[in-house]
């Protein structure tokens, strides 16, 4: 295990857990006694068939890109005077999904013909020592070794070093050593960033979601004997009392009769009529508590006396744990980014990329919206400030800019700039 840091050690059986949950039910089934245990004098057939007959309920994934698709309602900000030559969206909400996940990603900003950014998921992660070296998984190899790219500083210089690695032996066999530069110049950095839960620190984090997680997986062995119960009892049984020729075939249907030798033969099907109250109640509850613990994720981390304004954002969840780990988000593919732009440009301090944190919609009451009216109305504020607070409430499409619905208002309208078509101010 020299390979690997204690913390990956550490997390590795919860990033399995994590990973199995968010996959569904084929990758859980896929585990077989990991997820669900075989039962005493279980043969492996009756386990295949129970395992087969059992759900999953599938929560935690659910939940995670629910999470992911608050996050991500409106498209993340990025500053107006950078073009980047990748999609930044799409790379944020990778990320996004891997931090809600597993709690971790990591971004290795590298250059080949042009500069590239490239996702690491927490697997891939395998030892690290923050600031001075970093030990990433690269690929596996059909002869049963694996690539590894060893990041670090030597003598206040980066370079990469790629190994392969035998999977059986441990043993490393240096292939190729690379020192990366900027327009000629090497780096006294390494331009790698760990995005974590809600710091940028590099040590591992316990995944957010865990607790979900685990809930769900015992969801899961719970339904087995649910699933279990209502199969062995809802099969209908045949009771048959008295003497009868056991040689005979007794069949059962409408199209042929049976007859019994003794005339006091008598035959009945019989049903069990129980509903397992204490198994679906258990199931019930647990299904509250995933429930239960997905929300918790939007709500306020701080107890205490809600001050004016703190009750809205509370509501849109601007004060929770996926606030903070959409900051943390966003100051990590900020990191990220920058490194990638020091290979275009040496102007990079002002960039930043701001993730949405506002999760659900602000809506205004009718009184609300005739006080911005009337302050609009008297010169107080802008149409421009009009227009934010109307499309913050949701009355204007979250994809309209100002000057679509500057061109578009057919009808008296506060924000045309055609004063025949606008709206007259109150003296």
């Amino acid at each position: 295990m020299k390979f690997y840091n204690d913390d990956y050690i550490s997390m590795q059986k919860r990033w399995e857990r994590c990973r199995a949950a968010a996959a569904g039910e084929d990758e859980v089934h896929a585990g077989g006694e990991k997820w669900l245990p075989m039962l005493s004098l279980e043969t492996q057939e009756d386990y295949k068939k129970r395992l087969h007959m059992t759900p999953f309920y599938n929560a935690s994934w659910r939940t995670m890109i629910g999470l992911r698709g608050l996050m991500f309602r409106k498209d993340p900000i990025k500053s107006d005077d950078f073009d980047l030559d990748f999609d930044y969206v799409e790379l944020s909400k990778f990320c996004a999904l891997e931090s809600l996940t597993v709690g971790r990603v990591g971004l290795l900003v590298d250059f080949s013909d042009k500069p590239v950014i490239v996702p690491y998921v927490a697997e891939s992660v395998l030892d690290w020592k923050q600031g001075e070296m970093v030990r990433l998984l690269d690929g596996v190899l059909e002869n049963q070794k694996e690539i590894h790219r060893v990041l670090k500083l030597e003598n206040g210089v980066y370079i990469q070093k790629i190994y392969e690695v035998s999977i059986a032996t441990g043993k490393e066999e240096l292939i190729e050593e690379i020192m990366p530069k900027i327009r000629g110049g090497s780096l006294d950095y390494i331009p790698f960033v760990i995005i974590g839960v809600d710091s940028l620190d590099w040590k591992a984090e316990i995944p957010p979601l865990i607790d979900l997680v685990n809930i769900n997986m015992h969801h899961y062995v719970m339904s087995s004997a649910y699933e279990r119960g209502c199969f062995l009892s809802g099969l209908p049984s045949m009771f048959i009392y008295g003497n009868r020729d056991t040689t005979k075939v007794i069949y059962i249907g409408s199209s042929v009769a049976n007859s019994f030798p003794d005339p006091d033969t008598r035959a009945e099907i019989l049903e069990v009529k129980g509903n397992f109250g204490a198994l679906k109640e258990n199931l019930e509850k647990k299904e509250m508590q995933m429930a239960s613990l997905g929300a918790k994720m939007l709500e306020p981390q701080k107890a205490g006396v809600e001050a004016e304004g703190t009750l809205e954002r509370r509501m849109s969840g601007e004060e929770s744990i996926l606030a903070d780990m959409a900051s943390t988000l966003s100051n990590g593919l900020t990191l990220a980014i920058k490194y990638y732009l020091k290979w275009i440009t040496d102007n990079v301090d002002d960039f930043s990329l701001e993730i949405n944190r506002e999760f659900l919609p602000t809506k205004l009451t009718a009184q609300e919206l005739t006080s911005i009216m009337l302050a609009w109305q008297g010169g107080a504020i802008s149409k421009e400030t009009l227009f934010y607070n109307y499309k913050k409430a949701g009355i204007i499409e979250e994809n309209v800019t100002f000057e679509d619905e500057q061109s578009r208002s057919e009808i008296a309208s506060p924000f045309t700039n055609d004063p025949e078509r606008a709206t007259n101010k109150t003296a």
